[in-house]
């Protein structure tokens, strides 16, 4: 029976042999001279490190998808902030473009803390 095994084209290998196998040198062409730069970096590094482990390619990508939305979310928060005009939509659909790539990384984003306390029914009494 024969095996169903992708080939990779040229473009696909060379675009793999990109991606380092150090998380450290995923930032090595990110520009830290500028604010922009640093919280890009300092962003891909936590989702990494949340993630755990050696992150695959595909893994390293969505986290630099991920943290290039969440600068632009937080430019747009900060304009909101400032009583400048803010597309509203354009906020809404980068806080969801950003929710869908945390699921895709299995970063759960919703989980309580594990010190709150259990939630405790209502003890009314209906009629």
């Amino acid at each position: 029976m024969a095996q169903n095994r992708s080939r990779k084209t040229g473009q696909e290998a060379e675009i793999e042999a990109d991606v380092p196998a150090n998380p450290r040198q995923h930032l090595a062409d990110i520009d830290k001279r500028s604010a922009g730069g640093r919280r890009f970096a300092q962003i891909v590094e936590g989702i990494l490190e949340e993630i755990g482990g050696t992150p695959r390619p595909a893994q390293v990508h969505l986290a630099r998808e991920a943290s290039a939305l969440i600068v632009a979310g937080e430019v747009l928060q900060l304009r909101l902030t400032r009583g400048e005009d803010v597309d509203s939509a354009a906020l809404a659909t980068n806080c969801n473009a950003v929710a869908r790539l945390f699921e895709a990384l299995g970063i759960d984003t919703v989980r309580p803390p594990d010190d709150r306390p259990e939630r405790i029914p209502s003890m009314r009494i209906f009629g």
